[in-house]
């Protein structure tokens, strides 16, 4: 009976340290006193149809953000759908999905995320460019990714296109929403955007960086002296003592 109360207790404090642990690092350090950044991020970008179904790219790629040249870009997110294109609807981003792949750790959240996306056009062959945004607050977006300029050829599905990123540190365990903005790489202009208001599968995805995907030590319950436990051990010596009184008092009847 004791040693089933104090398993239970101790299980009682590892889920309630968990959860504290979850509610407090939901939020990305935002950089040091300097206000310097502390992001880094593998990643790999191209079009879906060389790669194979089952294959990911090689993350060969890094991209490091503490240095003042490769400053995080933010901005405020939208509270309606409407987007304002200024090609009057000459671009679009027709679908999208993302993927997460690798949870070392086994707590549901992963440090692998793909987004595909399929952009089209009225011309019949134009080159445009993405910009990837994450969120974990709710109100404000963070560059993440700027895409290399590609051929998109009027509304064929051949030409979709994708962003493999493995974050590996400076983005905490958190729920993170994702938006893409596409851009018309001839001008510069925003054409066109896809995130949470568009599709749930941009919204709230478990995401944590290499630091925080590792592999948890093993859990250890120490039995200790003192307290609670003393009090137990000391109840029961006074019963198996009174049992014993008993059974002498009974004898000698």
């Amino acid at each position: 009976m004791t040693t089933r109360i104090t398993a239970r207790l101790a299980t009682l404090s590892i889920l309630i340290t968990l959860s504290t642990n979850s509610a407090t690092i939901a939020a990305p350090d935002s950089g040091d006193q300097a206000g310097e950044a502390k992001r880094t991020i593998r990643h790999a970008e191209g079009f879906s149809a060389v790669r194979t179904e089952d294959e990911l790219r090689d993350t060969l790629l890094v991209e490091d953000f503490e240095s003042e040249s490769r400053a995080i870009v933010t901005k405020p997110r939208r509270t309606d759908s409407t987007v304002a294109s200024v090609s009057a609807g000459e671009f679009w981003i027709y679908s999208a999905t993302t993927e997460l792949f690798f949870d070392d750790d086994g707590d549901g959240y992963y440090h692998y995320l793909r987004v595909t996306f399929d952009a089209d056009t009225l011309f019949s062959d134009a080159y445009v460019y993405a910009e990837l945004y994450l969120s974990w607050d709710g109100e404000t977006w963070e560059r993440y990714f700027v895409s290399e300029d590609f051929l998109i050829q009027g509304s064929t599905s051949l030409d979709e296109y994708e962003v493999e990123t493995e974050f590996v540190s400076g983005y905490p365990t958190g729920l993170y929403d994702v938006l893409i903005e596409l851009y018309d790489a001839d001008f510069g202009e925003f054409v066109d955007e896809f995130g949470p208001l568009q599709s749930s599968d941009f919204s709230i995805l478990p995401i944590e960086d290499l630091e925080h995907d590792g592999v948890p030590p093993p859990v250890v319950i120490s039995h200790e002296h003192g307290g609670a436990g003393s009090i137990s051990w000391t109840v029961l010596v006074l019963l198996a003592a009174l049992l014993v009184g008993r059974r002498r008092a009974r004898n000698a009847r």
